[in-house]
């Protein structure tokens, strides 16, 4: 149990700053409050105590106070030998900023801290009283006009029409009864939840929300729009938001609203079922039975079900990663999927889920056609939603940044240095941490040690402890103690150089540095090495090239963690070479095609003639089939394939060169025809082809297979089966390395498992029947998108290179795919029928397939009028041929191209991000055409809106008066405008009986049937479905 207490801390301001690091508590007065422990310093005692009687007067803060309350600081007077002053006051708020105004709302919760300050006889006295809040369960943020309460019996009666058998109607009405939180949000207003929603272990299964709209009044709505974020409670840039959205008389047709979804940076989608279609950031999405205007007209189902036509339910699965809706048939009460948010088939910026598994949730209304958006939430996942107080109990938690279990010895009289820590805590975030240092700590003749820069010295030989302390805003604490032991000495530390390590070599040429070891040191010892020249050092690693000559001074410095150190060096002589050196390899394919123009690759080298490097370019000699020629770098050359289907190149620059051998082969057979097995570079394996595909045969334990054409990353697509009439084999792998760096390739795994298939990468592995291994003879499909592989629609994560960096993804958009055979037995084979869209048989005469087109994630959607906007990046390739040409055209709503921000038309360029403004209102088109060499065209085309976003402006000049009966009743003069020039007026008048009356704008009088009250809405609405609205009410006598 952690107590809650008011503090009161009194301490003179002039005293010096290490006694008020450690101020004890207590509720007298007095100049000094002497630290209940001293202050150790090496050589130096602690003694004296000074103190002066006085007393503070005034209102009293109670122990704590109601959220969202408004509050006044106490005023406060301090009186010592007679004299009395009156105090300042500052609020220190939980979260640690401060105020020095005297009325301030509650809206944090936690532990507040005021501080009040008096002067008298020219010395300041302090007093330090703190109170807690503690957050409503539910409540609501902004303009504090919105509330929120809890109903148990809420109750409402919603209208339907019935159809007779005649196909007459009538209206009827279901009774609605469920207990929940019955919310009145004001536009701009949020509902926020205290507790945080366990999301980590969600299953479809579970209910996340349940929300009913309950307008004030059947058949009226006053918004068409919520908005769910869940912001995961340890990182808040990480985000889940789920989008319900209604249309305009919705109610008078059916009972629908469209629900999208998506993690922050994803753009949000929800995918139509009826129409096959994937909504991306629009009014559309996956249909669900609910009307925002709480009234529906539908000619099918159980028209009696008011929760089945009234409630909106969301669901989030969490190992799926999917947020789902309750399906909109009415019989059937089965679930339809939103979007799977880490599918590549839907995102190409995969989210990956909530990392703490809790997360926060607020509620947001949208499209108000009225003043108050009013809805009953009856569910969120399982929390009690009755509940009236929220305090939060756990404290935070304290991570130190050390690798120790047991702390490294210290030495008497050295310095220790302090591991620093951080503090979090579910619900307040990062804490404070307080670190002090104590000698004897938690006996009675315990001592504070002073620290400096991090560190602390260790006077005396015994035992030392580092003490770590972090509260969170509610008052929670926690601690945590490292032990050190401080002896007299330790022996001394040595370094060793050993290892057959150079001490002369060429400028360029890298040298093979010496290894080391060490022995003796407290705790880990760490060694760095450097080589420094003419005033000059660098860290260096493992090897080293240096790019000058001279005489380099290569020295290792070991320390260990109570920072003593040794060395060691050695020599190492550079000098120049006669020739100059490359030092760099050139960006080669993995095979040229006879007879297909490639770019000549560029490669330099480096002269040290001078002392110091040079870059000269080199040429290149290329012998092929038609003999030897030689190219400067960015020609363009076809080259042939000789009979032994391998070129090479040399390259040349200064006396020095360089020579590559190549695969180059003929793709076409006697006939000119396509050999589709040409395709395919083989180590140690063989490839043949049949009208199935391409067969890929070990020929041994293992062979592979390097696709001699770079592919488009994102439709990495491979389609193959396990050939059952070969041996068996265990492993199939696919590699897939950026074409512009080699450094990021990412590799997954087919692993057989009896009848199932492991699909391993990085980041996990997913285990599949029926495919793969599991199958053999049946083509299964291996996918890349998203940073992730997929099988049988079985995703499985890539978080790490093959070099263990972190995964981003293939950054040049084009990969080279190895396919590898492995634990097999000469023989085993498997079958390649397709790869990213191309077909691979005996059956590819000809090239009949067009290149692809791809477009970074995030494109389209809808964009206010008058923004600028970068348009998304796009790849393109052709599967067999490395020539693919492609253009962009970019036109605005008039059918004109659009020229960029920098003044460049955008009618058949080169694709490119570029940067437009969106000048005017209406669907701007972006096409994208690519063409290969065979004459295929491939077109790819999005939409751009650009909207109004802005509401019409309403003014009605006047006084609305109260009417009498059957008289003409002047409205007051109703105006409305908007940019676009075009606006819509209604009025709705809801009289004393319930019924809704609607009249256009331009309606300057009318006669009221019915005395009693009458509620008016004006709705102004523009072009773009942009709306305002007043209402008000009169009374019309008799």
């Amino acid at each position: 149990m952690i107590e809650k207490k008011n503090k009161k801390r009194i301490i003179l301001g002039a005293c010096c700053a290490a006694f008020c690091a450690i101020a004890a508590t207590g509720a007298a007065a007095s100049e000094l409050e002497r630290p209940s422990v001293p202050i150790m310093q090496p050589g130096t005692e602690l003694s004296g105590d000074v103190r002066t009687s006085g007393a503070w007067s005034g209102d009293e803060i109670r122990d704590s106070y109601e959220f969202l309350t408004a509050f006044t600081v106490p005023e406060r007077m301090f009186t010592a030998d007679g004299e009395s002053a009156k105090a300042d006051s500052v609020v220190i708020y939980p979260d640690g900023t401060a105020t020095k105004n005297k009325q301030i709302t509650l809206d944090r919760s936690g532990v507040y801290e005021v501080r009040y300050t008096a002067v008298v006889g020219g010395k300041t006295y302090y007093e330090n009283v703190n109170f807690s809040v503690d957050k409503r369960p539910y409540y609501c943020t902004g303009s504090g006009e919105s509330r929120v309460e809890y109903r148990s019996d809420f109750s409402a009666k919603f209208p339907y029409t019935w159809w007779n058998n005649d196909n007459t109607t009538e209206t009827r009405y279901t009774d609605f009864k469920k207990p929940g939180l019955l919310v009145e949000l004001k536009q701009g207003d949020k509902l926020e939840c205290a507790r945080l929603i366990d999301v980590g272990d969600l299953k479809k299964s579970d209910m996340l929300f349940a929300v009913t709209a309950v307008p004030y009044v059947s058949g009226v709505c006053d918004f068409e729009r919520l908005d769910f974020v869940l912001t995961d409670s340890a990182d808040p840039s990480i985000s889940l938001k789920i989008r319900a959205r209604g249309y305009l008389n919705d109610g008078d047709e059916f009972p629908y609203t469209y629900i999208l979804a998506g993690g922050q940076n994803q753009a949000l989608k929800g995918y139509e079922a009826g129409k096959k279609l994937i909504h991306v950031n629009d009014e559309w999405g996956t249909g669900t039975n609910h009307s925002f205007y709480g009234k529906y007209n539908c000619i099918y189902g159980t028209y009696n079900d008011a929760d089945a036509h009234q409630t909106l339910k969301l669901y989030y699965d969490a190992d799926e990663n999917a947020v789902y809706t309750q399906w909109n048939g009415y019989r059937d009460r089965k679930q339809s999927r939103v979007i799977d948010l880490d599918d590549p088939e839907f995102f190409s910026d995969a989210w990956t889920g909530f990392p703490s598994g809790k997360a926060r949730l607020t509620i947001e209304a949208g499209v108000y056609t009225g003043e108050t958006a009013r809805f009953l939430v009856s569910e969120i996942a399982g929390l009690d939603l009755s509940e009236t107080e929220f305090k939060e109990t756990e404290p935070p938690e304290i991570t130190v940044d050390c690798d120790y279990e047991t702390m490294p010895a210290a030495v008497r009289g050295g310095s220790y240095a302090v591991p620093e820590a951080t503090a979090f805590d579910v619900y307040t975030g990062r804490c404070a941490v307080r670190t002090t240092v104590w000698y004897n700590y938690g006996q009675s003749n315990a001592a504070m040690v002073q620290q400096s820069g991090g560190k602390f010295v260790t006077a005396k030989s015994g035992t030392y402890a580092i003490v770590y302390e972090a509260t969170d805003r509610s008052g929670n604490s926690a601690k945590k103690v490292l032990w050190v032991n401080c002896i007299k000495s330790l022996p001394d530390m040595t370094i060793k150089l050993s290892g057959d390590y150079k001490t002369a070599c060429n400028a360029g040429e890298s040298a093979e540095l010496a290894r080391y070891s060490t022995d003796g040191g407290s705790g880990k010892v760490n060694v760095a090495v450097t080589a420094s020249v003419g005033g000059s050092e660098q860290v260096v690693y493992g090897a080293f090239t240096p790019k000058k000559t001279g005489n380099y001074t290569i020295t290792y410095t070991a320390t260990d963690y109570i920072g003593r150190t040794a060395t060691a060096s050695y020599t190492l002589a550079v000098t120049a070479s006669d020739k100059p050196i490359f030092a760099e390899k050139p960006l080669l394919p993995a095979g040229y095609i006879s007879g297909t123009k490639y770019v000549v690759p560029t490669l330099y080298a480096d002269d040290y003639a001078s002392g110091e490097a040079k870059r000269v370019a080199a040429t290149v000699k290329v012998t092929d089939g038609n003999g030897e020629k030689t190219y400067n770098a960015g020609e363009r050359f076809t080259p042939i394939a000789p009979t032994n289907e391998t070129l090479t190149l040399e390259f040349i620059a200064g006396g020095a060169s360089v020579v590559y051998t190549v695969p180059c082969v003929n793709t076409k057979n006697e006939k000119r025809m396509l050999a589709a097995e040409k395709f395919f570079l083989p180590e140690n394996a063989s490839v043949s082809k049949d009208d199935n595909g391409v067969t890929i045969t070990a020929n041994g334990e293992s062979g592979k297979v390097t696709f001699i054409n770079d592919v488009l990353a994102e439709s990495f697509d491979l389609e193959f089966a396990i050939v059952k009439s070969a041996p068996e084999f265990n492993r199939l792998t696919v590699t897939l390395t950026d074409s512009l760096d080699s450094s990021i390739a990412a590799t997954v795994a087919l692993v057989r498992d009896n009848e199932y298939t492991r699909v391993i990468t990085s980041g996990g592995e997913a285990r599949v029947r029926n495919f793969g291994f599991g199958n053999p003879d049946k083509t299964s499909s291996l996918t890349y998108s998203g940073g992730a592989f997929a099988l049988g629609g079985n995703v499985s994560k890539v978080t790490a290179t093959d070099g263990g960096a972190a995964f981003g993804g293939f950054p040049s958009g084009k990969v080279r795919a190895v396919i590898a055979i492995s634990e097999a037995e000469n023989g085993s084979a498997v079958n390649v029928s397709a790869l990213s869209g191309q077909t691979l048989s005996a059956k590819t005469a000809l090239d009949f397939v067009a290149p692809i087109i791809e477009i970074e994630s995030g494109y389209g959607g809808s964009h206010a009028v008058g923004s600028t906007l970068t348009l998304k990046k796009s790849y393109y390739g052709d599967v067999l041929d490395t020539n693919a040409t492609a253009t962009m055209t970019v036109t605005d709503p008039d059918g004109n191209a659009v020229t960029d921000v920098g003044g460049k038309a955008l009618n058949a360029v080169e694709p490119d991000a570029y940067v437009i403004t969106l000048d005017k209102t209406g669907v701007y088109t972006v096409k994208y055409t690519a063409k290969d060499a065979s004459g295929n065209t491939a077109n790819r085309t999005y939409s751009i809106k650009s909207e109004d976003v802005t509401a019409p402006v309403l003014a009605v000049k006047g006084e609305w008066k109260d009417a009498k009966l059957g008289e003409d009743y002047l409205l007051p003069e109703i105006t409305a405008t908007d940019e676009s020039g075009e606006v819509t007026v209604r009025i709705m008048i809801l009289d004393f009986n319930g019924i809704v009356t609607m009249l256009n704008g331009d309606v300057k009088a009318i006669k009221f049937a019915v005395s009693g009250k009458h509620t008016i809405t004006i709705v102004a609405r523009d072009q773009s479905g942009n709306t305002v609205s007043e209402r008000v009410t009169i009374t019309v006598n008799e």
